[in-house]
């Protein structure tokens, strides 16, 4: 295994991990022999560390296997396995992952916004006669040419023509669990 640790000033009993839609919360010590199997975590784009008042994420492009310990913070980098491949991640490398600082609770940190620039900036391949789709672009605040989000941590995971051609589908969810209200416009259709 091949990982970056890093050695935090925070005093946290749970790190919480990013899964789809959601996250996870894990023991950041092995109490038990079920703490001590859960050596590490999978996450999608970013795991988290913190305190009421201030927290530190670890942000990952394509790198899923984490890991926290009293009040480190752990990614997997390679994995370098013999079998059934001995040549498996052998050459050379580049990942990104970034360290991001924050006051406050993890809700309301903009984690979630940050991981997601950082993996993956909204991109739009239209098709002839997709006009309503042409415009779109991605920005920090939710604001898009043609498509609108008003809502505390509401998160647009993607905008799809439907399957008739008669309208969009655009999946969204609320980032850290809470019930939240939202408005959603488009310059066709508002809801």
């Amino acid at each position: 295994f091949l990982k970056v640790e890093f050695p935090l000033s925070v005093s946290a009993t749970e790190a919480t991990y990013e899964i789809q839609c959601g996250h996870v919360s894990r023991p950041t010590h092995a109490n038990t022999s079920w703490d001590s199997a859960k050596f590490e975590v999978s996450g999608h784009k970013w795991a988290h560390l913190g305190e009421p008042n201030f927290g530190v994420g670890l942000l990952s492009k394509s790198k899923y296997g984490y890991s926290s310990k009293h009040n480190q913070l752990t990614l997997s980098l390679l994995r370098s396995p013999k079998a059934p491949d001995g040549s498996a991640d052998m050459g050379n490398h580049t990942i990104e992952y970034a360290v991001y600082p924050h006051s406050g609770p993890l809700y309301g940190s903009r984690i979630v916004q940050h991981s997601i620039q950082l993996n993956h900036p909204l991109m739009v391949h239209a098709q002839a006669g997709d006009s309503d789709l042409k415009s779109v672009s991605n920005s920090e605040d939710g604001n898009y040419n043609s498509l609108k989000v008003e809502g505390e941590d509401v998160i647009v995971q993607c905008v799809k023509q439907s399957e008739d051609g008669k309208g969009l589908v655009i999946r969204m969810y609320e980032a850290y669990g809470n019930t939240t209200s939202t408005y959603l416009s488009h310059r066709h259709v508002t809801a």
